[in-house]
């Protein structure tokens, strides 16, 4: 009986000493990215060339793959403030080295928290569907280091975050500023829970530059989306 409790206890602290490590553990896929004032230009210009370019295939009217990367994504959150002054304070000071990573099926979002005495590297796995009506983006999973956490782990932080008097949707361009209204209105425990869905007929800039969203993927730090313009 003594031996038994005894085995017990050691699998139990040889558990937590493991669940502690994965807690505090870096993932591979998780590498900050840093802008050097050499490359600020280069990052400045990389948002409207690729609004451009978007909105040029667009008026072109025909089907086509739009593809992004992580990388390019990563350096518009890193540097928000150089790209729209505004944007400085729209994440929370609990949230640092913000990173986007997009892998097989998911896209990730992730970054350094200190949250109510919780430290660790925070992962939000999202997954997107698309079908002819509506476009849902889900939380798959959520990390904490190397560590699956409870979906519920993201209920206080987020609500934290989208009640925050600093994220005022009015001060934010469009679509951000529509998917932000959209979020606060939801409620976050139908965000955690259910995902966000869209009516999958989106509007860029002017009313004649209409899309409806054919695919979605992503895999190797890429996102392709295949857009028809209507």
């Amino acid at each position: 009986m003594v031996t038994g409790l005894a085995v017990a206890g050691l699998l139990l602290l040889v558990g937590l000493v493991f669940g502690w490590a994965a807690f505090h553990h870096t993932p591979s896929w998780y590498q900050p990215v840093e802008v050097s004032r050499a490359e600020l230009t280069r990052v400045r210009n990389s948002l409207p060339n690729t609004y451009q370019s978007l909105t040029d295939q667009i008026v072109a009217g025909k089907v086509f793959e739009f593809t992004i990367s992580d990388r390019t994504v990563t350096e518009w959150i890193v540097e928000r403030a150089e790209l729209y002054p505004e944007s400085g304070d729209w994440l929370p000071p609990w949230f640092h080295d913000p990173v986007v990573r997009f892998v097989h099926g998911r896209c990730i979002l992730s970054g350094r928290i200190d949250y109510q005495g919780w430290k660790t590297v925070l992962g939000i796995h999202l997954a997107a569907a698309v079908n002819n009506d509506e476009v849902t983006v889900r939380v798959a999973k959520v990390t904490a280091g190397s560590l699956p956490v409870p979906l519920a782990f993201l209920e206080k932080p987020l609500a934290s975050l989208l009640n925050d008097r600093r994220l005022e949707p009015k001060l934010m361009p469009d679509p951000l500023a529509g998917i932000v209204r959209r979020l606060q209105r939801q409620g976050v425990q139908d965000l955690v829970a259910h995902g966000v869905s869209w009516r999958n007929i989106f509007e860029l800039g002017r009313r004649e530059r209409v899309i409806k969203i054919r695919g979605i993927s992503a895999s190797d730090g890429e996102l392709r989306a295949l857009i028809e313009p209507r």
